[in-house]
């Protein structure tokens, strides 16, 4: 959540875009090596709601990076910066404060 922050700060700077890019490119990592079972596996199998919401992120990582890349596009192009509407930022925090839940909540076995 705090790199989808760091995202919106950047954004509304109009600078540092690759940066962006970045996280987004290392939350497709993550995700992607926790459902391929790389990280510690706990005793009770991953919850299919959990492995939903993992592709979800990976999802949102990736239009993270796609975005960064355009907006990185268009700020080079013009010298107004663009910014993501406020409630786009909102649902992705949302999103983003709901996968480390249940992935929190799946991983103690709670």
């Amino acid at each position: 959540m705090g790199s989808l922050v760091i995202a919106y700060t950047v954004t509304k700077a109009g600078r540092g875009y690759r940066w962006s890019a970045l996280a987004g490119l290392g939350f497709i990592g993550v995700y992607l090596l926790d459902l391929c079972r790389i990280f510690p596996v706990p005793p009770n199998p991953m919850s299919t709601l959990l492995a939903t919401l993992e592709w979800v992120g990976t999802a949102l990582g990736g239009a993270l990076v796609i975005i960064s890349l355009v907006l990185s596009q268009r700020a080079a192009a013009t010298s107004a910066a663009p910014s993501l509407p406020k409630p786009v930022m909102f649902g992705l925090g949302l999103v983003a404060l709901i996968i480390v839940a249940f992935a929190t909540k799946s991983a103690m076995g709670i």
